[in-house]
């Protein structure tokens, strides 16, 4: 008995009892007479003639905590004869509770019938010996049978409690044996690993105290050991392994079906989790997928709108549909109208410049069956598809798998995306909607550069009308007085040298050009007795004629697209020095382009010929600009003309 005690690590003591209790033998040394006659353990078992497990109680030789089990001494007539007992010691649950894999705050409890704690952990100090039977846990545990409970424990922690009881014999039970995990552990992500160790806990501490009982039966060990080593199995995440014992009646056939039964609760809840990861995991790549989606459109929008550039536009396009639709190679056809063919526009992922060379006529292979038929063409096997007139670009390129469709716009089809597999691909319902959402913005891209386009060519012919009709209207002034035929030519061109020697940008220079043009627009309104008239003028005719200006200002003031312009018809009779007419400016308050053109505008007229004068030479007429500037003319534009004229190279 006492190479019995050295070899197991929860047994007290061991010793036999006779009939009248009193102990024989001891695997611990007796310091004295001990009778065990009044513990339940012994009066059961020889009453029973059964195996009996008494409740917790001080061992009266070795002095510890214990729980003793008596098995009945038979002789050949089956009649009781002595009690062999083991004295289980309850310290071991602490270490074996202290290794477990449960999070902070769990609770392992053993239980007798009475309600009494045999063994508690943590706090077994506060806990072990006292008798809690009201206690809501406690009731629930103690009515009998293995299961689970969601209420509070002993110290009011509210937790998920796991119990088994351990059974001595048909309807007996002798101990209850219980796990409890804090309810908020139950709400983080691994609660099914919790509730598994939870159970797998309270059922190890079930088998361990079925081994202390089997004590040198032989013949328990076995079911106990597999019992055993598939529990710590399943501890390990081996789901799909069970007890292979018998369902049977006995205490082990019901320990291995609550063992199965969980076991196979587990498997199914396993299984049950991962197809719902799984269903979580394709739910999120949906989701980044059409986020990916939506950014690609976003990008595509902001290419539409920031850029009226197509090469830029369809860029951005098959950018997104080489990255979103992970293909190998893409191209854009567009449709000429004329010809009605498709040529090449754009492309990505090519090898060579094959594609660039083609013009397919509508219905001509795959690309004019799109555009005939209005839909996606897919051709699955390039390698076999007869009518697939680009031949030599599937060799060259090694395309498997294409998909074609059109690009429409407003009811007009103007062009195609083309998509090409290097190898095999069947697309999902998804993908084909989203490359004919793609194909969507190309056709919008494509639309809003033609209409750009036509704007353009609109608006370059009506700019053109403008400009021939401005040339058209000087020439029918200068037809008016034959003294300045091509004066207004001349100084335009003038001006506009001038005035980009002084800084002034294109856009501005284009309204310069168009009122250096109508500078005398407002002769119209003089009348030709006083404009032909072949000698001097007098005061009144003088004040008359110095009113054009503002003629020209009331001519062409309602017309929008020649208000920019007015700033020479209106104030090119200013003067630096402020005597100038019709509104006495001064300096800074002439309009720039007015002070450009007034140089250019006194230089021509010293430089023609008059009938009342010839011609001034170059440097007489130079002499006069430099003696004007800062009265008539602004000394910069002066000093930027002189260089002009001097240096006409530099120009």
């Amino acid at each position: 008995m006492a190479a019995r005690i050295r070899e197991t690590t929860y047994y007290a003591n061991i010793g036999v009892a006779d009939l009248n209790g009193n102990l024989v033998c001891s695997a611990v040394p007796l310091s004295g007479r001990v009778n065990v006659a009044d513990r339940s353990y012994f009066w059961r078992a020889v009453t029973t003639a059964d195996f009996a497990v008494g409740e917790y109680l001080v061992d009266r030789v070795t002095g510890k905590g214990a729980i003793n089990f008596g098995y009945p001494v038979l002789d050949a007539q089956g009649h009781v004869t002595g009690v062999v007992y083991a004295a289980l010691d309850l310290a071991w649950l602490n270490d074996f509770a202290a290794n477990a894999d449960l999070p902070p705050g769990s609770t392992i409890t053993v239980l007798d019938r009475k309600g009494t704690i045999l063994a508690r952990f943590p706090d077994p100090d506060r806990w072990v010996g006292k008798t809690e039977p009201e206690a809501p846990i406690v009731a629930a545990i103690v009515k009998g049978g293995e299961g689970t409970a969601d209420a509070p424990g002993l110290d009011a922690v509210p937790r998920l409690f796991g119990f088994v009881p351990l059974r001595t014999g048909p309807g007996e039970t002798a101990l209850f044996l219980s796990v409890g995990i804090p309810r908020a552990a139950a709400l983080v992500e691994a609660t099914h690993h919790l509730i598994r160790n939870a159970l797998l806990v309270t059922l190890f501490g079930a088998l361990a105290l079925l081994a202390a009982w089997a004590g040198g039966s032989h013949f328990l060990f076995d079911p106990v050991n597999r019992l055993i080593m598939a529990a710590e199995r399943l501890g390990r995440g081996e789901l799909t392994v069970r007890s292979g014992l018998p369902h049977d009646a006995g205490e082990f056939g019901r320990l291995a079906s609550t063992f199965d039964r969980m076991a196979t609760a587990l498997e199914g809840r396993e299984a049950q989790l991962e197809q719902a990861r799984e269903a979580e995991r394709q739910e999120r790549e949906h989701a980044e997928r059409r986020l990916r989606h939506t950014q690609a459109l976003h990008a595509i929008d902001q290419a539409i709108t920031g850029s009226l550039d197509l090469r830029l536009t369809l860029a951005v396009v098959l950018d997104q549909v080489v990255a979103e639709l992970h293909a190998d190679a893409a191209d854009v056809l567009l449709v000429d109208p004329h010809s009605q063919e498709l040529y090449y526009s754009a492309g990505r992922g090519f090898r060579g410049n094959t594609i660039m060379a083609y013009r397919l006529r509508f219905g001509e292979g795959d690309a004019g069956r799109a555009v005939l038929d209005r839909r996606t063409v897919t051709v699955a096997d390039l390698t076999k598809a007869a009518d697939f007139v680009r031949r030599h670009l599937v060799e060259e390129e090694g395309f498997v798998t294409a998909f074609v469709t059109p690009l429409i716009a407003k009811g007009q089809v103007a062009g195609v995306l083309e998509i090409f597999q290097r190898r095999p691909f069947q697309p999902t319902a998804e993908w084909l909607e989203f490359l004919e959402t793609l194909g969507g913005q190309a056709a919008v891209a494509i639309d809003n550069a033609a209409l750009f386009q036509g704007l353009q060519r609109a608006n370059l012919d009506l700019t053109l009308a403008y400009d021939t009709t401005l040339e058209g209207w000087s020439k029918a002034l200068d037809l008016r007085d034959k003294e300045t035929e091509g004066h207004t030519q001349r100084v335009t061109e003038l001006t506009v040298r001038l005035a980009r020697g002084v800084g002034l940008r294109e856009e501005e220079i284009v309204h310069l050009r168009r009122g250096a043009l109508l500078h005398d627009i407002g002769m119209m309104g003089i009348s030709e007795s006083i404009l032909l008239k072949p000698g001097p003028l007098t005061d009144e005719e003088w004040g008359i004629m110095k009113k054009h200006p503002v003629y020209a200002f009331e001519l062409l003031a309602p017309v929008a697209h020649l208000r920019p312009a007015l700033d020479i018809p209106y104030s090119h009779h200013e003067k630096w020095d402020g005597t100038g007419y019709p509104r006495g400016l001064r300096g800074n308050q002439i309009p720039l382009a007015a002070r450009v053109f007034a140089v250019a505008d006194v230089w021509d007229a010293l430089r023609s010929d008059r009938p009342y004068r010839a011609a001034w030479p170059q440097e007489r007429a130079l002499d006069y600009i430099r003696e004007q500037a800062g009265r008539h003319f602004d000394p910069a534009i002066v000093e930027v003309f002189l260089r002009l004229v001097e240096h006409p190279a530099q120009d």
